[in-house]
Parts: structure tokens; C-alpha cells; sequence
């Protein structure tokens, strides 16, 4: 479907909508009306059980560019789904994305993992790594510096140097109700 569309970061083309027609559908609509038709009418009804699965169903006949920001990268993961992958590369995808998209992101990539797609992805927002990673492996300046489950990175004295900033052990400390080395 997507051999004429590029997506990267912040990129979502404005002039197209929710339900996307390509460069090639036009080109085979120009060939083959009819044939081009039905291919339609097929990516149509492929994209409405995706829009439902990543809450953009309501948005189905808005412009992309007319969308908050959070909604167009639920967008860009929609587009991706339909293509059926089987493993899914994400770039920052949380970047941008304030508190409440966050948590609605963390719960729709749940579910597109829990339907046997594998998710890569490089990601700042420590909300949003620990939440959703089984092992995670942590570069600082393009060293490796730390790998392990969310619980071994927590607690890594180098991430927390690096990532997670002094005052962290101490507030996980306090949320577990516990004390630490640090003013006793």
C-alpha cells in the first residue's frame, strides 16, 4: 500500500487523510478505474478495524494535518499497521507527547505487541521505556552502558549518573517507602 509514502519523525503528509490514498493508487485509478475502486474500497475496510485499534475511528474523515499531535502520531502508527508487520522500528515515538498521550501510547503499543508484533524502539522518556520494555539496553555518548530487564536499569548506578539524575535513587526510595544512604 505505502510504496509511494515516507514517514519519519514529526513528517505526516497534511494533504492526506486518515484513510490515505498513495501516489500508486492514483496511478492505477488513471489505468484502471474500476480495479483501483475496489482497492480502495479493500484499504477501507482494512482501515477501519485499525482505526478502532489505535483509537482514531472518530478522526477517520479528518485531515492528518488538522489533528493535534498526539493524533497524528497515532496516525503514523495506524499506516503502520496496515501493512501488517511482524516487527515495528520506533524512533522516539513518545517524543512530543504529553503525560495522558504517553499513557494511551504505552497501552496501544501493549496491545499491537500482544498481537504478535515485535517492537524496536529508541526512546528518551524513561516513562515510557520502563513500561514497555522486557530488556533494555542503555547508550550514553554511543557507549554501551547498561543492559537488562526495567528493575536491573532502575537500579544501575551508571544509568542513574547518566539518565535518571542524582535525586532519583532517593525518590524511588521514597515511593517504596524505604530510606537511602543519601541525608541519613
Amino acid at each position: 500500500m505505502c510504496s509511494g509514502c515516507w514517514i519519519r519523525g514529526r513528517t505526516v503528509f497534511p494533504v492526506w487523510e486518515v484513510q490515505a490514498i498513495t501516489f500508486q493508487n492514483l496511478l492505477g485509478y488513471l489505468v484502471s478505474p474500476s480495479r483501483s475502486r475496489q482497492e480502495e474500497t479493500n484499504l477501507r475496510e482494512k482501515a477501519r478495524p485499525v482505526l478502532e485499534f489505535v483509537g482514531m475511528s472518530r478522526y477517520q474523515d479528518e485531515t492528518v494535518s488538522n489533528l493535534a499531535y498526539g493524533r497524528q502520531k497515532m496516525t503514523e502508527l495506524g499506516r503502520t499497521l496496515m501493512m501488517d508487520p511482524r516487527l515495528i522500528l520506533l524512533d522516539e515515538p513518545a517524543a512530543g507527547l504529553n503525560p495522558s498521550e504517553r499513557r494511551e501510547f504505552i497501552d496501544i503499543i501493549w496491545k499491537v505487541y500482544e498481537n504478535n508484533v515485535d517492537i524496536f524502539m529508541i526512546e528518551h522518556n524513561m516513562d515510557v521505556v520502563m513500561n514497555l520494555s522486557h530488556d533494555i539496553t542503555v547508550l550514553n555518548f554511543g557507549c554501551k552502558i547498561a543492559e537488562g530487564s526495567p528493575r536491573e536499569i532502575q537500579d544501575n548506578e551508571e544509568v542513574i549518573k547518566a539518565y535518571l539524575g542524582e535525586g532519583y535513587k532517593k525518590k524511588q526510595a521514597q515511593a517504596e517507602g524505604g530510606r537511602t544512604d543519601a541525608g541519613n
